[in-house]
């Protein structure tokens, strides 16, 4: 049910058993998991319902470097109302592979304190909130049940699938099941300050600030925080540093670097063209799934673990020939007019094909990449977020190295021939992120090592809990909105038994 904030005095206490802060992909999942458990649920969105200019504003920020961004990172990439960034998410949807949860001796601060096989019943279940067919055995998406994959000889290079959800915009599609739930209650309110025990070890009420400027009191028995990969820790460092004794909160931000123009692939003839055009250029509804799918390349766990990389992936998009062919078109022979866009009726085409490299890779957690608190105050009181987002030379290496070896072994098939459009001097001009806020309160066994332990309670405080990516360890490759799911069903499992004894 709605709980409106003109029915409440300025000042007034709501109490509940379980506190959500933060109403996205995380907060409503675990609200809507939790009705009928016989707990009381207040979920607190700091945006409202629908969405306002105003509310928007309290996202902006101070970008410490930028690839490719613009400095209102902070604001656009990310949605502040009812259903979060669900409100413009893409669809994306692929679970993590089982490597990227592994500790890797040539990546420092890997590993998660869960395997992968925990994820795979829950994945299953993410995948029907999403609103798409489960992948096969709950595994990585490897398996296309209606295109046909290529295979690259060698065994270097794989396929791995990513399904579409419609997309599911979570404050529209399940608004009904939180305003109709008699046990939870919603209310339009930013969470300013957790206040806890004199010796720090639990919270015992929040403070809270209506869009209106009424300011309330939470207590509850439990806190869970899911407001994102930003403003998780922006609260938990104005809470006087809350879970923070060894300096680990807002630590390990990590995006998906993108690089759009990063190399063509150009086919020899119409047959290779159409075996990638088949799976890879579109996004195209697949009648044996029932949702669109698309197929990226990978690196296999072999050669990643031989050569020690990240993880690391390619699409390849549709270009139309012009200046961008120049040496390549050289090298593979005299084209018979302008190129046409790849993908489109191939075997109408007589002349050879032309693709983008569109990558996307893995970063390193890297402690010095990271959210601070700025010098500036918010219309709220909050001091305002200082994100350092680091992209490194060590993150680069990977992303060409691995580039390399996807061109050598498509060249050593030949199915095309490929290049590198960028020089292993220049500068990354065209890398940009995601608009993925990895890390920042990540899992770990050890509280030296990271905020919150494999369940999701921050170290040192018994009644707080972290929900979101920025609990992950590391990234991966795959869009972060699926495993966000999969954890949220995981944690309101875990507060369901804690809380109900």
């Amino acid at each position: 049910m709605i709980l409106d904030a003109a029915d409440l005095n300025a000042g007034a206490v709501v109490e509940a058993d379980l506190c959500i802060v933060g109403a996205g992909a995380a907060g409503i999942t675990m609200a809507r998991t939790l009705r009928g458990s016989g707990l009381q649920v207040l979920l607190l969105e700091a945006g409202g319902l629908e969405p306002s200019s105003a509310s928007q504003a309290l996202y902006a920020g101070e970008m410490v470097r930028r690839y490719g961004e613009d400095s209102a990172y902070l604001q656009t990439s990310r949605l502040r109302y009812f259903g979060g960034t669900t409100g413009h998410w893409r669809g994306w949807c692929r679970p993590l592979d089982a490597v990227d949860l592994e500790a890797r001796d040539w990546m420092p601060n890997s590993g998660w304190p869960i395997s992968r096989a925990k994820l795979t019943p829950l994945y299953r279940q993410a995948c029907e909130v999403v609103h798409i067919p489960p992948f096969d055995g709950g595994g990585a998406g490897s398996t296309s049940h209606g295109r046909p994959i290529l295979e690259v000889p060698g065994g270097e290079v794989e396929t791995r699938i990513f399904h579409f959800s419609k997309p599911v915009r979570f404050g529209k599609v399940y608004r009904a099941d939180i305003v109709d739930a008699p046990d939870v209650r919603l209310l339009a309110a930013a969470v300013t300050h957790l206040h806890t025990t004199e010796a720090r070890g639990a919270v015992t009420e929040a403070d809270a600030v209506t869009p209106e400027g009424k300011c309330l009191r939470v207590r509850a028995r439990g806190f869970v925080l899911a407001a994102g990969g930003i403003e998780n820790p922006r609260l938990l460092l104005s809470s006087d540093g809350l879970g923070n004794d060894r300096d680990q909160v807002g630590r390990y931000f990590m995006d998906h670097p993108h690089a759009g123009r990063y190399g063509q692939v150009q086919f020899v003839d119409r047959a290779s063209a159409k075996k990638f055009a088949a799976l890879y250029f579109d996004r195209k509804e697949d009648p044996a799934v029932g949702v669109r799918t698309n197929g990226v390349f990978v690196l296999s766990d072999r050669v990643k673990a031989e050569q020690r990389l990240q993880g690391w992936s390619v699409g390849l998009r549709r270009q139309k020939a012009s200046k961008e062919l120049d040496e390549l078109g050289v090298a593979v022979g005299q084209l018979a007019g302008a190129v046409d866009t790849l993908g489109q009726d191939v075997d109408a085409d007589p002349r050879i094909q032309l693709a983008r490299m569109s990558i996307r890779a893995e970063q390193r957690p890297n402690p010095d990449s990271r959210v601070t608190l700025g010098d500036e105050v918010d219309a709220l009181g909050l001091r305002t977020v200082r994100l350092d987002w680091r992209f490194t030379d060590e993150d680069a290496a990977s992303m060409r190295r691995s580039a390399e070896r996807f061109v050598t072994a498509v060249s050593a098939a030949s199915l095309g021939r490929a290049r590198l459009l960028i020089g292993p001097d220049q500068p990354w001009d065209d890398v940009k992120g995601g608009d993925h806020h990895i890390g920042t309160t990540r899992m770990a066994s050890d509280p030296s090592t990271g905020v919150v332990d494999g369940h999701g309670r921050v170290h040192g405080v018994a009644n707080l809990w972290v929900a979101g990516s920025s609990v992950f360890p590391t990234c991966g490759v795959s869009n972060p909105t699926l495993t966000i799911v999969a954890l949220a069903l995981r944690l309101a499992a875990h507060l369901r038994a804690e809380l109900s004894r």
